[in-house]
């Protein structure tokens, strides 16, 4: 996969774009990328990306994605995203004009490993409340 193909998701076209004028984007912006990057493109392409940064260094890219990688952070649900967005407001990652209505939301425009979709399978029945089992 390349950045084109990346790109085709609101939010991380406005974060590359952002990176190829050698702009920073926050340190959740980072976050957000590498956890996706991570499934698309080689480390090389990840870390020379963020280095890219005026204050993010080769040496913090290859930390923050070793990390990932070691906690096997998945990419956030868009809602999750919006939630950060509340608590910020310097920077706008979902750049849609109706936040959370983006044309391309991450798990529909890109393809993942089947792990990934196992793992968010699980955490989302973690979550669900129980429902008794009611005979009428």
């Amino acid at each position: 996969m390349s950045l084109a193909e990346l790109k085709r998701v609101d939010c991380l076209r406005k974060m590359i774009e952002r990176l190829e004028k050698k702009k920073s984007i926050p340190h959740y912006a980072r976050l957000l990328f590498i956890m996706v990057a991570r499934f698309h493109l080689s480390e090389n392409i990840i870390i020379r990306i963020l280095a890219r940064q005026p204050d993010f260094s080769e040496e913090e890219a290859k930390e923050m994605l070793d990390n990932i990688k070691l906690h096997d952070y998945n990419p956030p649900h868009c809602k999750h995203i919006l939630e950060w967005m509340k608590h910020t407001k310097r920077y706008k990652l979902c750049p849609s004009k109706i936040p959370g209505l983006c044309d391309h939301p991450i798990y529909k425009a890109l393809k993942f490993p089947d792990r990934v979709y196992e793992s968010i399978k699980e955490y989302h029945e973690k979550e669900l409340p129980l429902i008794p089992n009611r005979d009428i």
